[in-house]
């Protein structure tokens, strides 16, 4: 290879590895943000058990709206991952405060 070959390819290496850890950086930003996975959880997991007080059957409708919305986006948008760690993250928010909430 020649020595230009080999610069060229080093210096991509080298944006590549920067881009990487600018986007990491930019992703812990956004996850401890308003909008992250946990302000998002809490919020959302907030909203739903207020709707449905201690009612399990309300409950089981919300999550199954929440599942539902979720889905249909899914298959419609190419979601970041940050969308699936929150969404699982709060359907099991919402069991553990529902399950506090019923005993």
């Amino acid at each position: 290879m020649s020595l230009n070959v080999t610069q060229t390819i080093q210096s991509k290496a080298d944006n590549f590895s920067y881009i990487t850890l600018k986007l990491q950086a930019d992703m812990y930003e956004i996850d401890n943000s308003f909008y992250g996975i946990e302000h998002t959880t809490q919020r959302v997991s907030n909203c739903i058990l207020a709707c449905v007080n201690k009612d399990m059957n309300l409950l089981a409708g919300a999550k199954e709206g929440l599942l539902s919305g979720f889905n249909r986006l899914k298959n419609e948008e190419n979601l970041p991952i940050i969308s699936y760690d929150t969404i699982e993250n709060i359907l099991k928010l919402i069991d553990e405060k529902s399950k506090h909430r019923s005993a």
